[in-house]
């Protein structure tokens, strides 16, 4: 038994497998979202880089650090949605693009660990005293303070 299928189409056979095939030779190649998506269990990495660089630090760091820090999170987060136009856009191989993102991602994670257990450390400080203090801690703190300043007097 001999089935024919109507298309409806007025396009010949050889027209529309053609059209086909230049719909799909212009459309960007990109990685599957496995591949992308093997970023995610790196991030606590790359953030606990940034923690152990922070206790590197021989200093506190200031507001100016920290206000770098903020600012290298902000232009990484800018420069993926650049990449990202960019490749939609066809100026860059989607797999390249993918590399950039996924670098850029990495240092704005170092970054935010940083400013992250910065500000911990600010939430969560104690008073600390200015000198050495050798003895038993007794009574409060006016009196250990007075009695630094009678000392050295």
């Amino acid at each position: 038994m001999d089935i024919t299928v109507e298309t409806g189409s007025a396009l010949p056979t050889r027209s529309r497998q053609d059209a086909a095939v230049r719909r799909h030779a212009f459309t960007p190649w990109r990685s599957s979202v496995s591949i992308r998506a093997g970023m995610l269990p790196w991030i606590p990495f790359w953030m606990s880089l940034g923690i152990g660089g922070w206790f590197l630090l021989r200093f506190e760091p200031g507001f100016r650090t920290y206000a770098g820090g903020l600012l290298l999170i902000v232009a990484t987060l800018v420069a993926i949605r650049i990449v990202s136009g960019l490749a939609n856009a066809g100026r860059i191989e989607w797999t390249r693009a993918d590399r950039l993102r996924i670098c850029l991602l990495a240092v704005a994670s170092v970054a935010f660990g940083m400013e992250m257990i910065g500000l911990r450390s600010h939430l969560v400080s104690a008073p600390v005293l200015g000198f050495r203090y050798y003895g038993a801690v007794e009574g409060g703190w006016l009196e250990l303070i007075a009695r630094h300043v009678i000392e050295s007097g």
